[in-house]
């Protein structure tokens, strides 16, 4: 059985080798601390073919080590407000269309989920054709009998049809973010004469390339840059990898790339944003 000095010493030795790992971890967390900052961005709004759509996110800003001429960033942007919005971008594309004795197509709606480093968007709707009879009849005029082409029936053929394309976001030079669609384009119709009329009127690429257009214009735009803290918005960005990734709440571009800091002023860039600056 153990002595009363016994159990004071090994609960004395135990209370300071707690505090000591305590110690140990609060010092850690510190120089992790010292080691990133975290900068909210947004949110801001980019025209996306006429489609305001909000976007906002996170920078988080990391030490290189032994470095005072640059600063790794990765750069989070929520793709919530862009998912909601998906619908209305597609139907912007001005596909649908709606012909007395023609063409008809319909869009009724968009899913998106993730794919790889990219996304796949799946769009759905209808598309279908009217066809018409058509004959002289007369038609009264006052006093004048005239003959004019009425439709007297019709015919309308219609499907459920999808089309899905996956894209991914791709870095060029290191300077430009843009969109890329990655492979075919899938495209689900039951019926063949109603694909015969994707094919002809080339629906699908038209569909799928105002997607990439828009988009990729909008991943170019300045706005994310506008958003930056003060201290980085004048630095020139080395992008170095995009991809799609599962956020918080819904799909997120994940960006990462260097900031280059001029020649002389590390020093004043790692103060502005919260580092030391002993190494510098």
């Amino acid at each position: 059985m153990l002595s009363i000095a016994i159990l004071r010493k090994t609960a004395r030795f135990s209370l300071v080798r707690s505090s000591a790992a305590s110690a140990i971890l609060f010092m850690g967390s510190i120089a992790a601390s010292a080691q990133s900052r975290d900068f909210p961005i947004g949110p801001f709004n980019q025209d996306i073919s006429g489609v305001a759509v909000s976007f906002s996110g996170t920078l988080s800003v990391r030490l290189m080590e032994g470095q005072c001429n640059s600063l790794n960033a990765v750069l989070v942007i929520d793709l919530q407000d862009f998912l909601a919005k998906a619908t209305q971008i597609v139907r912007a594309s001005g596909v649908e269309k709606n012909e007395e004795c023609g063409d008809r197509v319909a869009i009724s709606g968009t899913h998106v989920e993730r794919s790889g480093n990219g996304f796949r968007i799946k769009v759905d709707g209808n598309v279908g054709r009217q066809q018409c009879v058509k004959t002289k009849v007369p038609e009264v005029h006052g006093l004048e009998v005239k003959m004019v082409m009425k439709i007297v029936g019709s015919t309308t053929v219609d499907t459920n049809a999808s089309i899905v394309a996956v894209f991914a976001p791709v870095v060029e030079n290191g300077k430009t973010l843009r969109l890329n669609r990655v492979g075919g384009i899938d495209v689900n119709v039951s019926n063949d004469a109603l694909r015969s009329l994707l094919s002809a009127t080339e629906l699908d690429k038209r569909l799928v390339s105002h997607i990439e257009s828009t988009v990729d214009k909008a991943l170019a735009g300045d706005k994310a840059r506008l958003a930056l803290p003060d201290a980085l918005n004048g630095l020139e960005i080395h992008l170095k990898d995009a991809k799609i990734v599962d956020g918080a709440s819904s799909l997120a571009l994940n960006v990462e790339g260097d900031f280059a800091i001029p020649f002389g002023k590390g020093k004043l860039v790692y103060s502005l944003v919260g580092f030391p600056t002993d190494g510098c």
